[in-house]
């Protein structure tokens, strides 16, 4: 047995598991508390585990899946420069991992039997988005968006391929949590290292705002991403789809206890990247979540959103954080009303066809006059026309390609919606179920979380997102996972009750 693979035996209701995770792959992050000061020489330990990552996929491709969707919760931005010649890392990582899973996709290429919906109308964004991009942009923008968009079809596509089976998901799964719940930690280490003396771990600077720094950000969390705003994203996705699990599936009490744990600390390392959104969209997300729980913890579920999110609000008055300035306080927040109104009104004159992508940028400012002086004033559009784009990806793609770019966006949204919506209530395995579930509020949470930030074309979230749909689509009206043999008259199985929920029976 390779030493890459040594199983970690683990005891749940579905029997005994083993996690067989590559362990040597991410021992470059044991050092992380020893070159965390230094941003350069994190992103290397960061991007030397995406590497062992991708070796390892050689033998189990769904380690190709875990290194990808890595680059996304981490550095997702950075730039690799090789003297003259700069290269993203998600675009070096994408370029190394295809000659390694065309082997496993030649032996067993399975997206599911209900993917075409889904995979047609991502065909359909990159064709539109390209075709609008020709007509007004240079070939130079025309190619890297594209270039953008395959990569996020590629990922998406590449998920259900490389997840063969429920023990592939739950590897992954046991994986991811794992980092998201390092990046925790390393965020609220940041957020306490004035006060606490905790060590400064420094994540990778802003790549879109030269000369910054993790200084820059103040006492705002980054954790292991490239600023608040990305730090924020990743704990809310990787934290929804943990409670979704944590709600649904019968795990034993102490994994619950973990579970409960991990996600109230991603939860606090998010409150301490002190970027609104994530909270705002929070909202949504849990609150489709507790309409469809049908658990015996149902009213409870309700009572804690109630309660956290009051608390969350009275805390943050009491703190004068940033969670309470609005407009006329905070020029982030000001900024926001400007840049929509810009936004909307090019889009009412070009509604059909659109301006092409960034060209925002250049249009802004001919529109300051459309605008309300008060806004102007407050939000100072002088220094904002021109040097800042829309901040809301549905604005952003109905401007850059026009409506009919914006309702294939929106058609595509739904399906991935529909696809964890249809594994909760048809999946045979209730771990499955919890993950629909958690899925489908954090697909709800990120379109929330983007209607005040450029993710789409920032971050390859939403292609994630497409990708875990259609796994779980693919895997979920399958027999649950397999059980090794009874270990004794008592071993545990799970079973319907007459109220649809699952419990443990012994036989």
């Amino acid at each position: 047995m390779s030493m890459a693979f040594i199983p970690w035996p683990t005891t749940s209701l579905l029997g005994r598991i083993e996690f067989r995770l590559p362990w040597l792959a991410l021992l470059p992050l044991v050092l992380i508390p020893v070159v965390g000061g230094d941003s350069g020489s994190l992103n290397n330990l960061l991007f030397a585990t995406e590497l062992l990552l991708l070796a390892a996929g050689v033998r189990r491709p769904v380690w190709v899946v875990a290194a990808l969707v890595m680059s996304e919760m981490t550095a997702a931005n950075f730039i690799h420069e090789f003297g003259g010649f700069q290269l993203s890392n998600r675009l070096l990582l994408a370029g190394i991992s295809i000659p390694i899973v065309l082997p496993h996709v030649a032996a067993r290429a399975d997206i599911g039997p209900r993917a075409k919906v889904t995979v047609g109308l991502a065909l359909a964004f990159v064709a539109i988005t390209t075709v609008g991009n020709m007509a007004y942009a240079d070939d130079g923008a025309v190619v890297q968006f594209l270039r953008y968009t395959c990569l996020g079809v590629y990922l998406m596509v590449l998920i259900p391929i490389s997840i063969r089976d429920h023990e592939d998901l739950r590897d992954l799964c046991a994986l991811l949590l794992g980092l998201a719940l390092l990046a925790a930690l390393v965020g609220a280490s940041q957020h306490w290292s004035d006060s606490r003396g905790t060590p400064l771990w420094q994540a990778i600077p802003h790549p879109g705002a030269p000369g910054e720094s993790f200084a820059t950000w103040e006492t705002r969390a980054v954790a292991l991403s490239d600023n608040p705003i990305l730090a924020g994203n990743v704990l809310m996705v990787a934290g929804l789809f943990a409670l979704g699990a944590l709600l649904v599936a019968p795990f034993q009490t102490n994994t619950k206890r973990f579970l409960a744990a991990g996600f109230l600390l991603m939860a606090a390392t998010s409150y301490f990247t002190f970027t609104r959104s994530w909270a705002i969209a929070m909202v949504p997300a849990l609150g489709s979540m507790a309409l469809l729980y049908r658990g015996q913890y149902k009213r409870e579920f309700w009572m804690l959103i109630v309660v956290m999110g009051a608390g969350l609000w009275y805390w943050s008055d009491m703190q004068s954080s940033r969670y309470t300035q609005d407009t006329t306080t905070d020029s982030s927040a000001a900024a926001r009303p400007v840049l929509w109104t810009v936004g909307l009104n090019i889009a009412y004159d070009h509604p059909w066809l659109g301006v092409g992508h960034d060209a925002f940028l250049e249009l802004s400012p001919e529109y300051a006059s459309t605008v309300d002086d008060t806004l102007l004033e407050r939000a100072d559009a002088k220094n904002l026309l021109g040097k800042y784009t829309p901040h809301n990806d549905l604005l952003n793609i109905w401007l850059s390609w026009g409506f009919f770019a914006l309702l294939i966006y929106a058609a595509l949204t739904l399906a991935i919606c529909r696809n964890f919506f249809v594994t909760f209530n048809t999946a045979a395995d209730p771990l499955l179920q919890g993950l629909a579930l958690g899925g489908l509020a954090a697909m709800i949470g990120f379109q929330a979380n983007s209607l005040f930030h450029n993710f789409l074309d920032s971050t390859l979230t939403f292609w994630i997102l497409a990708g875990f749909s259609l796994v779980l689509l693919k895997l979920g009206p399958r027999t649950p996972v397999a059980r090794t043999p009874a270990l004794g008259p008592q071993t545990p199985v799970l079973v319907r009750n007459q109220k649809g929920e699952w419990e443990e029976c012994a036989v």
